[in-house]
């Protein structure tokens, strides 16, 4: 782990859109994950190491930067969780404007977190959600004298999430957020 005011070596040499050195720009959330596999001659999928991984943690995917199919150790739900536990909390403090894997800000060079980890719905709970707070916020704070109308408009706004959002947050309540 790294102090926050420290720079990090997480993304080495990176990119994304025009800024240069993203190590300078960005916070790295590690999970262990064995991510790209390999398969030997008996049929089983190894780590870049050798380890075996079981059959029943890999998925067959194709990563978006390659041609084929190979297997993937998957990530488990916890460590999803996690991830997007620490996410919330960082971005409720930093207000990051984006989030990507290594695979984005190093294409060709890293393959993390690859096609297994579900980055598309990471990073809806992390923007979306926090848009949505930031609206119900001020939703309260103009129409706190008449509850009846902030409910009516916290409703139309947030109808466009409606799946999206509350079908996500449902494992957030440690943070002090419950769905209805």
């Amino acid at each position: 782990m790294v102090a926050f005011n420290r720079r990090a070596w997480h993304a080495g040499k990176s990119e994304w859109g025009n800024l240069n050195g993203m190590n300078r720009y960005s916070f790295g959330i590690e999970l262990v994950n064995a991510g790209k596999l390999s398969k030997n001659a008996k049929g089983q999928w190894l780590t870049w190491s050798k380890k075996v991984i079981p059959s029943e943690d890999v998925t067959v995917a194709k990563h978006k930067e390659e041609s084929s199919e190979t297997g993937w150790h998957e990530y488990t739900e916890a460590q999803i969780q996690a991830a997007s536990m620490v996410g919330l909390l960082l971005h409720k403090t930093y207000s990051f404007t984006d989030v990507l894997g290594y695979d984005d800000v190093s294409p060709g060079r890293k393959v993390d977190p690859g096609p297994v980890f579900p980055m598309n719905s990471f990073r809806s709970i992390l923007l979306r959600f926090s848009r949505l707070k930031k609206i119900v916020l001020n939703l309260i704070r103009l129409d706190s004298a008449d509850k009846t109308k902030t409910s009516l408009r916290l409703k139309r706004k947030c109808a466009a999430w409606k799946d999206d959002v509350r079908m996500r947050i449902l494992g957030f309540t440690s943070l002090g957020f419950t769905s209805q």
